[in-house]
C-alpha cells in the first residue's frame, strides 16, 4: 500500500451559464446565482461533484449523476434571490 493517500479526481474550470448552472459530462450542477456568466473550478470524483470559487473554498457539492441530460440543483444558494424576486426562477 502507498504510503501517500492518492485522490482520484479530476479539476476543470467551466463558465456557468445565466441561470448559474454548469454543464458536466452532459448533466447540469447548480452553482449559485452570484457565479452567472462566471468561471468556476469544478472538483470531479466519482461520485461526488465539488463547485469552487476562485480560493478554492466550496460552494456547493453535489451527487455525481451518471447517464444524461440530468439536473441537479441545490436551493440554498437560491434562497436570498427568491426571497427578493420570487418570479426570478420558472
Amino acid at each position: 500500500m502507498p504510503v501517500k493517500e492518492y485522490k482520484c479526481v479530476k479539476y476543470g474550470t467551466l463558465k456557468a451559464d445565466k441561470y448559474g448552472y454548469v454543464k458536466v459530462d452532459l448533466n447540469l450542477h447548480s452553482t449559485s446565482p452570484r457565479y452567472a456568466l462566471n468561471k468556476v473550478l469544478v472538483k470531479i470524483s466519482y461520485n461526488k461533484v465539488d463547485v469552487l470559487n476562485d480560493e478554492n473554498q466550496v460552494i456547493v457539492n453535489h451527487s455525481r449523476l451518471y447517464g444524461q441530460y440530468r439536473k441537479s440543483m441545490k436551493w440554498q444558494p437560491y434562497l436570498n434571490l427568491m426571497a427578493k424576486r420570487p418570479t426570478a426562477l420558472k
